[in-house]
């Protein structure tokens, strides 16, 4: 041991190897970095998304393809029988904020807040009959504050298609943010019994939110298709299910593809830094090459002077991989903290800041394929020696 770190101190002893050095490490950890950045950042999309479309929808939600319908206890027990104990029973439609010299399309949810709050993370604490809660964009975009009144315009049904508009006045008592776009933008909730009224419903709805009983760490897809199965085998044929993403579903996807695609399009980046290790493989090669010669003439084998190399090459990979988590704190606080790295809500769906999300997996396989194109180079970069003699190596260093 004492031998290969005398060794290694003569292969490192030369001017400016500290600023080479330095300058490869930099340039490896940052292309690291940028590939898990991406990673992360896609991660951190699908992860922000899921919270946003779970905090206004629950897990899953049922209708009947026959319109209105009765939540009767037989429906609840065949609830209880999926493993659902929690759900919202929701009356949804359409209708439009009027507003001076301006109107917007709206999706009317007909909710009584205890249900609703227990299913979904956005909280609703109360809703009074003649009350309103609204997204944040559309607060925006009308000019409305808490306290302030909104008039809606609803559809009266199709019994009275003929007839104008219901025209509804009501008082914003909250303003909520779901952290999607369109959610902030497009969806408003009233008191689920002054809806039934107004539409002359009696006690019918036409959605239900519910949850199952797994809360975190889920593999969504595996999870869905699971209450999927149990739903169409306990429910009558004319109820259908869907999942809280499945309107975004093709987002979802094309994000997964993106993710793939950029992970194999940015290890470009690796090999541009690695080359920067091989030329500094190379100097050393070239600054050390009488000080090599003459070790092999004293005794050292081959093999071992490839050790000194490939342990070299791995103490720059180590340090690289320690600095480019460093830049992965750097790159997360200017993506929460700088207005110039937010995403377009209005073009990416999301209204607040996206984290960086990484697994460990993500991390063996950066880490790993940058160890793998580090030691590769290092093998091209070592066939000269192979090739030369000690003798013929001797003769070239000091003739």
């Amino acid at each position: 041991m004492e031998a290969y770190l005398k060794i290694f101190k003569i292969f490192l002893s030369f001017k400016g190897m500290f600023r080479f050095c330095t300058a490869v490490v930099v340039g490896v950890s940052f292309s690291m970095a940028v590939i898990l950045c991406t990673i992360g950042l896609m991660d951190g999309f699908v992860e922000t998304f899921h919270k946003g479309l779970q905090g206004q929808s629950g897990q899953f939600y049922f209708y009947s393809d026959y319109g209105f319908f009765e939540f009767d206890d037989s429906l609840k027990e065949n609830l209880r029988k999926i493993g659902s104990r929690e759900y919202a029973q929701i009356v949804q439609t359409q209708a439009f904020v009027v507003g001076e010299g301006q109107s917007s399309g709206v999706l009317v949810y007909g909710i009584n807040p205890t249900e609703y709050s227990n299913v979904v993370s956005t909280k609703i604490e109360s809703l009074k009959k003649n009350e309103i809660v609204i997204g944040e964009e559309l607060a925006k975009r009308m000019g409305l504050k808490v306290g302030d009144n909104l008039v809606l315009a609803l559809a009266k049904g199709n019994q009275n298609i003929s007839e104008l508009p219901l025209l509804q006045s009501f008082k914003v008592s909250s303003i909520i943010n779901h952290g999607i776009f369109e959610k902030n933008l497009r969806s408003v909730y009233l008191n689920l019994f002054h809806v039934q009224n107004l539409l002359k419903l009696n006690n019918r709805i036409n959605l239900v939110m519910f949850n199952g009983n797994q809360k975190s760490n889920v593999d969504y897809n595996n999870y869905a298709e699971e209450i999927k199965k149990d739903f169409y085998n306990t429910f009558e044929s004319h109820f259908s299910m869907r999942t809280f993403w499945q309107e975004y579903s093709s987002i979802l996807s094309a994000v997964e593809t993106e993710k793939f695609m950029m992970g194999l399009i940015l290890q470009l980046i690796v090999v541009i830094a690695v080359i920067n290790v091989l030329a500094f493989l190379i100097f050393i090669r070239e600054e050390k090459a009488r000080e090599i010669f003459l070790l092999r003439a004293l005794g050292a084998t081959l093999k071992t002077t490839h050790i000194i190399w490939y342990s070299l090459m791995g103490i720059i990979w180590l340090f690289s991989s320690v600095l480019s988590l460093a830049w992965l704190k750097i790159f997360n606080f200017l993506l929460g903290n700088v207005s110039f790295f937010r995403l377009p809500p209005d073009i990416y769906h999301l209204t607040g800041t996206i984290q960086l999300n990484m697994s460990g997996k993500d991390y063996f396989l950066v880490y790993g394929i940058s160890l793998l194109w580090i030691y590769i180079i290092c093998w091209f970069g070592l066939l000269k020696y192979k090739k030369l003699s000690v003798l013929h190596g001797l003769r070239r260093e000091f003739v």
